[in-house]
C-alpha cells in the first residue's frame, strides 16, 4: 500500500495481482478496468518477493544446467573430432601404402 506523492491517491495490490487506485478524499475507487478514459492498466503482474526469489533461483539453476550441457557437448564434439582425425590419418596412411605399392610394382 502506497500513497501518491500529493497524497491524493492510495495504491493497493492484492494477492490476485490486482492494483487498485483509491481517491483518499472521496474514499471510493477512482479507476477501474471499465473506465477506459483514465489511467491505462498494466499487462504486468505484481508478484511477492518470495515468488520473485523463487523465479530467480530457478533461472539461475536453468542457466547452470545450460552451461553444463554446453560443456558436455563441447567435450563430446572434441572426442568425435579426435576420432575423426584418427580415422582420417589411418585412411591417408592406407591410401599412401596403396600408392607406394603400385609405384613399386
Amino acid at each position: 500500500m502506497v500513497l501518491s506523492a500529493d497524497e491524493q491517491y492510495l495504491f493497493t495490490a492484492s494477492k490476485d495481482n490486482c492494483l487498485m487506485i483509491w481517491s483518499v478524499k472521496e474514499r471510493e475507487q477512482v479507476f477501474t478496468r471499465d473506465n477506459k478514459d483514465t489511467l491505462p492498466w498494466s499487462t504486468e503482474l505484481l508478484i511477492s518477493a518470495e515468488a520473485k526469489k523463487a523465479q530467480a533461483d530457478k533461472l539461475r539453476t536453468l542457466k547452470n544446467d545450460i552451461q553444463e550441457c554446453r560443456y558436455e557437448n563441447d567435450k563430446k564434439i572434441e572426442v568425435q573430432q579426435l576420432s575423426f582425425n584418427n580415422q582420417l590419418t589411418i585412411l591417408e596412411d592406407n591410401k599412401q601404402l596403396e600408392i607406394d605399392e603400385r609405384r613399386n610394382a
